[in-house]
């Protein structure tokens, strides 16, 4: 695995593990995936997740967006 140029400098090898790791720790984003992971079609409607996961649709659409 080589680092690449991010402009983040002494980010380290580690850097985009701990960027996903902070994405997948927030606790929507946590909702919304372990809800598409265990829906049997893996594609579920904004309404669904909005029932599934006891959010709102902005705020699903907010963690979908970014």
């Amino acid at each position: 695995m080589s680092e690449t140029d991010t402009g983040a400098g002494d980010a380290g090898p580690f850097a985009e593990q701990r960027r996903l790791f902070t994405l997948l720790s927030q606790d929507t984003r946590h909702l919304i995936i372990q809800e598409l992971l265990g829906h049997p079609a893996h594609l579920m409607s904004l309404a669904e997740l909005e029932y599934m996961t006891g959010k709102s649709q902005a705020a699903i659409k907010d963690q979908l967006e970014t």
